[in-house]
């Protein structure tokens, strides 16, 4: 029996161990999976699995035995070594074809993210059926909750670059976090929290998964960020919410590029959703030419109550520092970190960081407003470079790809309210259609 979230799991994989699933399910293997990559087992799952012990994340009780509670390495072992993949149909194809078409329709040509062995093999599986109407650029999830990474890494080589005919390419690898989760604040230090959110088991820092939990650094993923650059892969696709996170991943960033490297590094580091700054890691963002990807707030612009809630107005308008971060001289881009509408739109998010609203239409930081010309190249040109793809799209000149969008409004002139509103007519992804709105054909 496999289930998954949402649950609170902050809160409940404190309570619930091996033992007690046992209670409820004696007879038949029983794997928790919660949101933020942590999962418990019964006793039969724990003897199906075969745990190497070794593997760092096996939490034990106070008599060294294994209490079903599985992090990081031992996490990734259960969700990507030994749970079965489902089989790629064309149920599977269908559905990911039709999940490429709305966002198309949306006006995007290019979906960046993390993908794990099985998404590889279905965005191959689309390709090779020419079904495929985005570009596909993927933060490969091998180094990510993996006990055993070297091994991975010499076993596939060096794979940043390769790609399907320019659609479906992996550009960088990515890791496991530090990061809290949820209401956990994510290892908050630029502010301490007001108030705990209800069930929230996190202190008024929030999280540090790479040493709170008992591991040392050299157990965390802070190592496969080393192992990978050792091998020539860049990193990015890293959730950080909170700053003392980002600070842990990009101290890790700093030493692995003053060591060298076994396999020529190409490629820039980044880091995702940044809500949360500090000068310091501005800095080392600056010295290390690493590129921040950001939404606001909340993914999507969504109203930040929760947020008020734990730190107070004044501490959510200091959130999401983009010019800050344009002013120091680096290259944000923006990300919907969700496919809902209308929070994945790119219009939609535009509007939110050109006006700094919210989906309730209230200003938060209105000194960190950004330009519109600067937040089409967030969109766009330096989007492709996080990508490693400045040479071949994020702008229409000669010698790069024919992907473009036809707005029905002038996005520079309209009213910055209207923004989101202003209608998709086209899409077109290498010279070819691949969304047209009914009303052209009125």
């Amino acid at each position: 029996l496999l289930l998954r979230g949402p649950f609170n799991g902050n809160d409940a994989i404190n309570v619930v161990t091996r033992w007690r699933l046992d209670a409820a399910s004696p007879d038949n293997p029983v794997f928790i999976l919660y949101a933020g990559e942590m999962s418990v087992v019964n006793s039969k799952a724990w003897d199906l699995m075969k745990m190497p012990l070794i593997i760092p994340g096996v939490l034990k009780d106070d008599n060294e035995r294994p209490t079903g509670q599985l992090r990081l390495g031992a996490h990734g072992y259960l969700t990507y070594e030994f749970l079965p993949w489902p089989v790629i149909d064309d149920e599977l194809v269908n559905q990911q074809v039709e999940r490429l078409k709305a966002l198309n329709k949306q006006g995007l040509t290019t979906v960046v993210g993390r993908g794990s062995g099985l998404a590889i093999s279905l965005y191959r599986e689309v390709f090779r059926r020419d079904l495929l109407t985005m570009r596909i650029r993927i933060s490969h999830e091998l180094t990510r909750s993996n006990g055993d990474v070297e091994r991975f890494l010499k076993r596939t080589g060096n794979l940043v670059g390769f790609n399907l005919d320019e659609m479906v390419k992996i550009y960088s690898a990515t890791v496991q976090h530090p990061d809290g989760i949820g209401g956990a604040g994510a290892a908050l230090t630029f502010r301490p929290k007001l108030r705990q959110l209800e069930g929230d088991p996190y202190g008024s820092y929030g999280s540090n998964r790479w040493e709170d939990e008992g591991l040392t650094p050299e157990e965390s993923d802070r190592t496969n960020i080393l192992l990978a650059v050792k091998y020539g892969w860049p990193v990015s696709g890293v959730h950080s919410v909170g700053d003392r996170s980002t600070n842990l991943i990009l101290k890790a960033y700093d030493e692995a590029a003053e060591n060298t490297p076994l396999v020529p590094f190409s490629g820039k580091f980044g880091i995702d959703h940044l809500t949360m700054q500090v000068p310091e890691n501005i800095g080392i963002m600056k010295k290390l030419n690493v590129i921040p990807s950001v939404y606001f707030l909340n993914p999507g612009g969504r109203e930040p109550s929760q947020l008020v809630f734990q730190y107070g107005a004044d501490a959510v308008d200091e959130m999401t520092p983009v010019q800050s971060l344009i002013d120091a001289g680096l290259r944000p881009v923006i990300e919907a970190d969700t496919t809902r509408l209308p929070y994945s739109a790119p219009l939609w998010n535009l509007e939110r960081f050109i006006t700094r609203t919210d989906e309730n239409g209230k200003v938060w930081g209105s000194e960190e407003r950004v330009s519109r010309q600067d937040g089409l190249k967030m969109y766009t040109l330096w989007a492709a470079d996080y990508s490693g793809d400045s040479e071949r799209l994020g702008s229409i000149e000669k010698g790069k790809f024919a992907d473009f969008v036809l707005l029905g409004r002038d996005y520079l002139t309209v009213p910055e309210a209207e923004i989101a509103d202003i209608p998709i007519l086209m899409t077109v992804v290498d010279g070819t259609i691949v969304y047209e709105n009914p009303q052209l054909s009125k």
